[in-house]
């Protein structure tokens, strides 16, 4: 069988084993997914907070600005741990079965 077709994908580093190459396959899906959100959210969190308190929070005086950005900075770096740490489960049950 020629290299680089499916079922021989190992000497890439692919196991060659079915269940462990579709095992593999998602966690490097999981794995990019969860690079990308980490780069856009908070690019978006930036955006969205200096739109807000540009447009919307004319009545706030700097106290309140400054919670408003610290909630919403914590609510963001919430939002990424819940995403890590479902990656760094699936790890786990991929070294621990593995």
């Amino acid at each position: 069988m020629p290299v680089g077709l499916p079922g021989s994908m190992a000497p890439y580093g692919w196991p060659s084993d079915p269940e462990e190459a579709f095992l593999v396959g998602r966690t490097v899906r999981g794995l990019l997914w969860r690079v990308l959100a980490s780069v856009l959210l908070p690019a978006a969190w930036i955006s969205a907070t200096l739109v807000y308190l540009d447009f919307w929070a004319h009545g706030l005086d700097l106290a309140q600005v400054v919670v408003v950005g610290i909630v919403s900075a914590l609510t963001l770096v919430a939002a990424l741990t819940a995403l890590w740490v479902a990656f760094g489960f699936r790890l786990k049950r991929l070294w621990v079965d593995g």
